[in-house]
């Protein structure tokens, strides 16, 4: 039988192991199951002798009869130097470009060697594998609340949004309801709706999804700010409950609004506020006001100035609120934090502070789950020690 043939059975009786489940995977491959199994039909496949009686010790005869070890340091060997190679193209190197078995024969051989060992009781040959994690860059969701997309076991009648994405597109698969970006209140747990804005004839507003690959010169830059990026709440106003319109920050929090108005305030030389919106889910165009061809279906977070001299900078102001307009949770900051604006200008990203993010996953974060994952997973009563 070929080499990558025997490597490739070996892999798929190994493969029967629950390799998901880190706690499952030990006890197994060091029982007399499945591994034992697996390394008599590669050792029958090679014809390999051997006067070993134990699984690891007979792994270690056979990858040493034919060699495997030899080839392998020498397909990653460069210029007399070990070098990292794709697994791709390691398998295309140990057998043969041609072979249909080598991903799954290169399979079993790392497999092989990671269990293998000599005599003395040492690795046969120690091996580093990089996995490369990707995080999640951002999550996406359909804009039509009654979407049909989802699936039945998560419809209600107060959800917000529609079928959610983990890659930004066009039109949702329910066919009526563009896709945003979803975002989220730090405390308050309430989403919120982004997207790119571009001006039209009209004075509806029509949101875009992030799509790099466009190539409009309608489509803003991706970096978002106050003049090509808009917010909005996915939170249908009630006009006559004043207490459930959207919170103001502390400074502007002594009465209760009155008018739609009063969801404004000043900061230096712009303007910034609330103000009900109708969002066209099919389209993703807002409208905002009330009128008799559109009743609001939420609150649109909008941007102005007050000075015409101050236009371009708004494409310098961040494009969230410094306040969550369900919670309340102000991120403007104390007397301190208003003196760094007089000094930084309220444009500065570190003074217009927002609790108001994109659902994303730092490196640091990243480090912490994956650590907690492994705890979880660990055979803490099978190790040894």
């Amino acid at each position: 039988m070929p080499l990558s043939v025997a490597c490739a059975t070996y892999h798929h009786r190994m493969a029967t192991l629950p390799l998901s489940n880190t706690a499952q995977l030990l006890p197994n491959l060091h029982s007399s199951g499945d591994l034992s199994q697996a390394t008599q039909t590669l050792l029958q496949s090679t014809s390999t002798n051997t006067g070993n009686t134990e699984t690891d010790l007979i792994l270690g005869d056979i990858l040493e009869s034919l060699g495997c070890r030899v080839a392998l340091v020498n397909v990653c060997r460069q210029d007399n130097d070990l070098r990292v190679i794709s697994f791709t193209n390691l398998a295309e190197k140990i057998f043969r470009a041609d072979d249909p078995n080598r991903e799954e024969a290169t399979k079993g051989l790392l497999r092989a060697l990671v269990e293998a060992r000599r005599s003395d009781g040492q690795a046969l040959l120690p091996i580093r594998v990089h996995y490369f994690f990707r995080s999640m860059l951002g999550i996406y969701a359909c804009s039509n609340p009654k979407c049909t997309a989802v699936d039945e076991r998560f419809r209600s009648d107060d959800r917000p949004v529609g079928k959610l994405y983990t890659q930004p597109d066009i039109l949702c698969d329910c066919k009526q309801g563009r896709i945003l970006e979803l975002l989220t209140a730090k405390l308050a747990a309430k989403f919120f709706l982004g997207g790119y804005s571009v001006q039209n004839r009209i004075t509806a507003r029509p949101y875009f999804p992030i799509c790099q690959t466009w190539n409009n010169s309608d489509i803003p830059n991706f970096d978002r700010n106050a003049a090509n990026y808009a917010l909005y709440w996915p939170n249908q106003p009630d006009m006559h409950n004043h207490d459930k319109w959207p919170l103001l920050p502390n400074r502007k929090r002594s009465k209760s609004p009155e008018q739609l108005s009063d969801l404004n305030w000043n900061r230096g030389e712009f303007k910034f506020g609330f103000s009900p919106a109708a969002l066209q889910y099919g389209t993703a165009r807002l409208n905002t006001g009330r009128s008799k061809n559109h009743y609001p279906t939420g609150w649109l977070y909008q941007v102005s100035v007050t000075a015409p001299d101050a236009t371009e900078q708004l494409s310098e102001m961040p494009p969230f609120p410094i306040v969550c307009p369900r919670c309340g949770d102000d991120r403007e900051g104390s007397r301190e934090q208003r003196r760094l604006r007089k000094k930084l200008g309220v444009t500065d990203s570190r003074v217009t502070r927002s609790p108001i993010g994109y659902q994303v996953t730092g490196f640091a974060k990243i480090n912490q789950v994956l650590a907690d994952a492994l705890l979880v997973n660990f055979p803490w009563k099978t190790a040894n020690w």
